[in-house]
């Protein structure tokens, strides 16, 4: 392996640099330093498997550490790691998603966000592993509602949950259909009535999200039949538009929320001009703001 190692340095490199070298192959002194080199270069190999391995087995052993710091660094490596969809595809096979699911209930808000945060990067654009969880941990989605409506749960567990539904449910029709019998639609908004900007702005996110990924023309409906949705947003972006420090986020999503419920469909098309949004939109295009919500205003007028 050393000699090997050391012809290909010699055929990549200078070859008057190392022709003085070629006598130095059988030298004691020489021989390890090329081994000290190949170990380096051994080193720099990570088995992602083996470290996956190694944070679940630490996790599965410290659930009472009394340090958590460790706990949520052996979390936010997993998370790193099954961010790839082989190492995601591997990781029940290492008995991973039985021990992150016990961390939900972990009394540090922290630990329960980064261990959402590991399964919600499983999903994340993996059929394969939101089949394998639905099936093997069917309650799963209800786990995360329950979560999510509790009211000593902290924003940013709940914002990482918003995410985790969503990787969850998209482009995956059984589980949008569990979540809306499990009216999902309604706790998000009950919940949105009652958060911060920037918790709003994620469920608005998750609202577009859903219109952009199934059957619009049927979401538009369920939105329509959801009392008080459509003015309470209308409300929270009038609001905000006029405010000396705007959240231009929370505009934006809201603006996009109101495109995306009317493209298409005349009577929500019809409920927004009533409630004046031409005048806001008019508004929009004379004020300072990001160019992608006056580009989405435009649209917006146009199919009003």
């Amino acid at each position: 392996m050393d000699n090997k190692l050391l012809n290909f340095m010699i055929s990549k490199s200078d070859p008057k640099e190392f022709e003085k070298l070629k006598d130095k192959k059988d030298d004691p002194e020489f021989q390890k330093r090329i081994k000290e080199i190949r170990e380096v270069f051994d080193s720099l190999y990570v088995d992602e498997t083996d470290l996956m391995r190694k944070n679940l087995t630490f996790l599965k052993e410290e659930k009472t550490d009394l340090d958590p710091e460790k706990i949520e660094t052996a979390l936010e490596q997993l998370t790193d790691l099954v961010e790839r969809i082989d190492n995601a595809n591997d990781f029940d096979k290492l008995d991973g998603i039985t021990i992150v699911l016990e961390y939900f209930d972990h009394k540090s808000s922290k630990i329960r966000s980064c261990a959402i945060g590991v399964i919600r990067a499983c999903c994340q654009n993996n059929p394969k592993f939101q089949k394998l969880l639905s099936e093997k941990f069917p309650d799963t989605l209800e786990r995360y509602i329950e979560m999510l409506q509790q009211e000593e749960e902290t924003d940013q567990v709940k914002s990482k949950l918003i995410s985790a539904i969503s990787s969850y449910i998209l482009h995956f029709p059984l589980l949008q259909n569990q979540f809306f019998e499990m009216k999902g639609l309604r706790k998000l908004f009950n919940l949105l009535k009652k958060s911060n900007a920037m918790m709003q702005s994620k469920i608005l996110f998750f609202f577009i999200s859903l219109l952009l990924d199934i059957n619009a023309k049927k979401l538009q409906n369920d939105f329509w039949k959801m009392k008080g949705l459509f003015d309470y947003i209308y409300k929270l972006f009038c609001q905000e538009i006029i405010k000396e420090e705007k959240n231009e986020e929370l505009i934006d999503k809201s603006l996009t929320f109101f495109y995306l419920v009317s493209k298409g469909n005349k009577r929500n098309c019809n409920k927004f001009k009533k409630l004046g949004i031409k005048k806001k939109l008019a508004y929009l295009s004379r004020i300072d703001l990001f160019e992608g919500i006056k580009a989405t205003a435009k649209d917006f007028n146009i199919i009003l």
